[in-house]
């Protein structure tokens, strides 16, 4: 696994992973750390009256590849086969079954918190304090796809005492990590949202990085054309395959 071409890097694997972060992981923290810190969403978590953290049980950041890497380096490499094979299941379900819910695929749905919070990505950190100015056009648009979706989170500020972030700030730290983007490789042409991109999901950057490219191109088929029992089953059948491989590893 992790051997297939991703948004244009070739001979992909562990330890190209390793050099590419160590060569930016300093700015991709001190993005981070620019920002301003938040109050109110660990505490309304921890609340008797608890949010529930919905935000993270109903939707999911997009994350740039880089943030993926990081995310891999840090969390996903040190899951034991279960974990890991509990985690690809997932991101198989969020991905075929187009789950309404639509959540993240790190959010422990028993302690309502984050399993890798410490490697959030940048959305992350804007969510509840960006500008309605910049927030409620990107929420009428998701609206138009799915009805469900829910306004930025009211119970977060800023620990300075304001309710926003500026979006000075945000497009600074946004471009940042972009940057960081091609600093690892990836090409100009792969820097965007669209089919193909390096700014997607944290579960289908997931299944890109263990299936490859052109069997995602060949997921995005299934998920169209096939019955919700065949889907179901070839998710089975993926999942046993991981863990056979797994089984072979002396």
């Amino acid at each position: 696994m992790g051997l297939y071409l991703m948004y244009g890097i070739p001979d992909f694997n562990r330890s190209d992973i390793q050099d590419r972060l160590k060569g930016v992981i300093e700015d991709l923290e001190g993005a981070y750390g620019d920002l301003p810190d938040t109050i109110g969403c660990m505490e309304s978590i921890s609340s008797k009256d608890s949010c529930e953290a919905w935000c993270c049980r109903e939707q999911n950041p997009s994350v740039w590849f880089v943030e993926f890497l990081n995310t891999l380096e840090n969390y996903i490499f040190k899951m034991d086969v279960d974990d890991f094979s509990s985690l690809i299941k997932l991101c198989l379900k969020k991905y075929l079954l187009i789950d309404k819910s639509n959540g993240c695929v790190f959010w422990n749905a028993d302690t309502r918190k984050c399993k890798t919070h410490t490697t959030r990505p940048v959305n992350c950190y804007f969510y509840g304090v960006t500008p309605d100015e910049e927030f409620q056009p990107r929420y009428e648009r998701l609206k138009v796809l799915n009805n469900n979706v829910k306004p930025q989170c009211d119970l977060i500020k800023l620990k300075n005492g304001n309710k926003f972030l500026t979006k000075k700030e945000i497009d600074f730290s946004f471009d940042s990590i972009r940057e960081l983007e091609k600093k690892i490789g990836v090409p100009d042409h792969f820097l965007n949202d669209n089919p193909g991109g390096s700014y997607r999901s944290f579960h289908e950057h997931a299944l890109i990085w263990i299936l490859g490219e052109k069997e995602m191109c060949d997921l995005s088929i299934v998920r169209s054309s096939y019955s919700m029992i065949q889907k179901k089953q070839l998710i089975n059948n993926i999942c046993d395959c991981l863990r056979e491989s797994f089984s072979n590893v002396k």
